[in-house]
């Protein structure tokens, strides 16, 4: 896997903080089947079913238990400019980054997310950020899922109905109410 652009948290994974106009090789990263990308920081799903996140910490968004790093410089304790393995995650299917959090679909049909949760982004029913997956409440039989920048969806399984949770500012999740966000997953309606 090659990344390019700007890099000053570490989100290019070439174990340095250069900005690179051109395509740069990820030396430790190998067997990538598909990858998502955040605001600053990447992650990409192995072919072993894992996943490994690289770049900035600052929310938890690499999903390795540490979190809290410098807002405007690279740190070495939290930012990461190598890819690091996500704790706690095996058989995923696919993977999703909004700004700063990522989601899993697991292939028992749940969803596991981690990183910025403040309008709710992670569906765990709180609003406090993670620093390792958790599992987003009541959301079973999932087809497949996206994330935007502070919400997240998910097409479930019978391939009619969408439930959405986070940001609800714009009206995002779908579910024809004025709430500002919800931390759990809503049924859009009029699908």
């Amino acid at each position: 896997m090659s990344c390019w652009g700007y890099n000053r948290y570490g989100q290019l994974g070439d174990n340095s903080t250069e900005n690179s106009e051109y395509p740069t090789l990820i030396p430790s990263l190998s067997g990538v089947l598909s990858s998502t990308v955040g605001d600053y920081h990447t992650c990409a799903l192995l072919d072993d079913n894992s996943v490994s996140c690289w770049g900035r910490n600052y929310y938890g968004q690499l999903g390795n238990g540490n979190s809290g790093g410098s807002c405007c410089e690279f740190n070495g304790n939290f930012d990461s400019a190598v890819p690091v393995s996500v704790i706690g995650l095996d058989s995923v299917v696919s993977i999703e980054a909004g700004d700063d959090h990522t989601c899993a679909l697991l292939h028992d049909e749940t969803v596991k997310c981690w990183g910025y949760n403040s309008s709710g982004q992670l569906g765990d029913g709180t609003t406090s950020k993670r620093d390792t997956p958790t599992q987003t409440l009541s959301l079973t039989s999932v087809h497949s899922i996206t994330a935007g920048s502070r919400h997240t969806c998910a097409l479930l399984t019978d391939k009619k109905t969408v439930k959405c949770w986070g940001n609800n500012s714009y009206g995002q999740l779908g579910d024809d109410t004025s709430k500002w966000y919800t931390g759990t997953p809503v049924t859009v309606v009029g699908l």
